[in-house]
């Protein structure tokens, strides 16, 4: 471990019965929080980050934690980085004929591979934001004054934002390994007569159609309610040349890894 790596202290699940009170305790006696905080923190509800604490720290942390029996774990950032990278599919082609749900996987780089369904554990699907705000713009309009008889100029400042939407969905695969589809750059065929007019809709379908296939596999909607960790922040707004942007791709990257442990801690403790 890194001596200068971080974790990400996460609740996945509290005991029953807790009090708001109890949960704030908790986190105050286990990772030394500020009351008020903690008291934030758990207001978001679970699962969630709800602290940012020196890697060598975390075990001592979740050793005070789950003796009060809340379910938590803190993924260090060295553990995340080294969660299986995305590979980017292009198509996935059904094998017809085949005595249980297959495909064969396209990739854009990598090579092609196998997908069966029920090897699926974890379906990350999420729409995400990207907005860029203009530079600051001057625009005048000239408004005329019939007592003096001239043109008077009014200036306004204005910001011309640029907006767009990407469909993306991860799928874990009980290997370990990990498939990316995103709306933009990925072929919907696979989809048939059922194939609509939008990637939303799109990438809604093929989620539904591959869960409907696995019915074991667990599925995560839940990355437009994800509050982000305060040092990914700073990567999810840029300004540059007076423009800024908000991109929610780096948010998710940390999300669907952060999601993708979470899912195996409360798999792990259903067994």
């Amino acid at each position: 471990m890194n001596k200068e790596d971080v974790a990400y202290l996460s609740i996945v699940r509290w005991p029953g019965g807790y009090t708001r009170q109890q949960m704030v305790e908790a986190l105050v006696d286990a990772a030394g929080m500020d009351p008020f905080v903690a008291d934030q923190r758990v207001a978001k509800g679970v699962p969630a980050v709800v602290h940012r604490l020196d890697a060598a720290l975390a075990p001592d942390v979740l050793k005070h934690l789950h003796k009060r029996n809340v379910a938590a774990l803190a993924p260090a950032r060295s553990q995340m980085e080294s969660i299986a990278p995305a590979l980017k599919a292009k198509r996935l082609v059904e094998a017809i004929g085949s005595p249980e749900p297959m495909y064969m996987c396209e990739m854009w780089r990598d090579e092609g591979r196998g997908l069966l369904p029920r090897e699926l554990f974890l379906i990350v699907r999420a729409r995400l934001r990207r907005i860029e705000r203009g530079r600051p713009e001057a625009e005048v309009d000239y408004n005329y004054n019939y007592a003096t008889g001239y043109a008077v100029p009014e200036v306004h400042i204005i910001r011309k934002d640029k907006s767009s939407l990407s469909e993306v969905m991860d799928l874990y695969l009980r290997d370990g390994s990990r498939i990316r589809i995103s709306g933009d750059k990925f072929n919907f065929d696979v989809l048939g007569d059922e194939r609509g007019l939008s990637d939303n809709e799109n990438a809604d379908k093929l989620a539904l159609k591959l869960a409907e296939q696995s019915p074991k596999v667990l599925v995560d909607t839940k990355f437009a309610e994800f509050i982000c960790p305060p040092d990914f922040v700073l990567r999810w707004r840029t300004s540059t040349g007076g423009k800024e942007v908000r991109d929610d791709h780096p948010a998710f990257e940390f999300y669907s890894v952060w999601a993708c442990l979470v899912y195996r801690r409360l798999a792990a403790r259903e067994r």
